[in-house]
């Protein structure tokens, strides 16, 4: 498991960066590279609903259709950009993680007073 998701968003990242290096530079046919950006936004939908209709199937969490539908939305727009974004924060994190380079948060003051 640690391996998988160690590889996954170099994976993920490289594929989406060959792919516009590639069709910048005339090796790829335009509708070649606009078929792999679609199937790897369809397949990431394809995941997103999956795990939406297995919960739903599993624990009916969410009474209203419409809850459901909204949280179809989102992961429509999840598939359409913030899901590469997420793949380069992994990639960055797992470099970091591989060279021993750990971001700190810095110092932490615990807040005690609860009035505020």
């Amino acid at each position: 498991m640690v391996v998988i998701e160690a590889l996954a968003p170099i994976l993920q990242v490289l594929g989406l960066l060959f792919t516009v290096v590639m069709w910048a530079l005339g090796y790829l046919n335009p509708t070649a590279a606009g078929l792999f950006l679609l199937a790897e936004i369809g397949f990431g939908l394809m995941l997103s609903s999956t795990a939406l209709l297995l919960e739903e199937r599993s624990f009916h969490v969410y009474p209203r259709t419409r809850d459901t539908l909204i949280l179809f939305f989102w992961g429509v727009l999840e598939s359409l950009g913030y899901r590469q974004l997420n793949s380069w924060w992994r990639l960055v994190a797992t470099w970091q993680w591989l060279t021993g380079k750990q971001a700190t948060w810095g110092a932490m003051k615990r807040n005690t007073d609860w009035t505020s």
